[in-house]
């Protein structure tokens, strides 16, 4: 399959201007949770509708960022700040399934995901509205759900869905996808891809990091998870990651120290805590 060509924007991996609200999850995720503070008090104030009710509501991005920081009960509360009637015929009422998809796919849970993904075709087929906005709106989004589609069994719509922007995750997702169907030359340069179109986020280079990691090029996957670390020092998934490297390399105090590390920015993330744990009983 093709996909998109090079771009050289760093603006979350978008081509030309995009709006705050876009980049909202990487503030959380490569600064500190300022951004996150903000969004819940924002919808706070404006009774969970948020301040931006004509693009997304506050509920869907704390929503979204709980997620990145592997924490879903604390992105289910944020869902439930959405009242049911609330965007039920644009957009924003497929967010949510979006949000649970891609939590479901973090816990493994490939059923769960499939019917997330099964709910929003739903609501695609049934308002030409949504479909419409679920293809023009935050295509980055759509992106993420490949994963979904593809685990669904669904390949076609797999690619689809990446050949729906030009963002950053839509190239490094593509690479996870290409490399579950054994591609692994294709898969390599849509890493690069989405590290050229991205060069100051992490996410080109985690997924990459991660990925020669399942290959058993260790000393590339460091090189790579680094690099996510200087671009995302508050992101805690490539400091996790880089620890299961360590391990594999057979470094378990220094492995220790980067699940410290990626403990203080995703507390509640309970794989992350599971393998600290069980490190720490096996070095001590």
């Amino acid at each position: 399959m093709a996909y998109p060509g090079r771009f050289s924007s760093r603006r979350g991996g978008r081509p030309g201007r995009a709006p705050p609200i876009a980049h909202a999850g990487w503030y959380a995720l490569t600064q500190d949770n300022a951004e996150l503070l903000r969004l819940i008090e924002d919808d706070r104030a404006v009774n969970g509708s948020g301040s931006w009710s004509d693009s997304s509501a506050a509920g869907t991005m704390i929503a979204r960022i709980q997620a990145d920081l592997h924490d879903p009960a604390a992105a289910a509360r944020a869902l439930r700040t959405l009242s049911p009637d609330q965007h039920h015929d644009t957009f924003l009422g497929a967010l949510p399934h979006i949000i649970r998809g891609t939590l479901a796919m973090d816990a493994g849970d490939k059923k769960s995901a499939a019917a997330e993904y099964s709910a929003i075709g739903s609501m695609a087929r049934a308002s030409p509205i949504v479909a419409d906005l679920i293809s023009q709106e935050q295509t980055d989004w759509l992106c993420s759900l490949a994963r979904v589609a593809e685990a669904a069994g669904k390949p076609a719509e797999a690619d689809s869905l990446l050949q729906s922007g030009r963002f950053v995750d839509c190239y490094r997702y593509s690479g996870d996808v290409l490399d579950g169907r054994n591609d692994w030359a294709e898969a390599q340069q849509a890493y690069a891809n989405a590290v050229t179109l991205a060069p100051d986020l992490p996410a080109g280079y985690f997924s990459w990091g991660a990925a020669l990691a399942r290959h058993g090029d260790l000393g590339g996957a460091i090189a790579k998870l680094k690099a996510a670390n200087q671009r995302g020092p508050h992101w805690a998934d490539p400091l996790k990651e880089w620890g299961d490297v360590l391990v594999k390399q057979g470094h378990p105090q220094e492995a220790l120290a980067k699940y410290d590390e990626a403990l203080k920015y995703a507390p509640n993330w309970k794989e992350l805590k599971d393998v600290h744990e069980a490190l720490a009983k096996h070095a001590g």
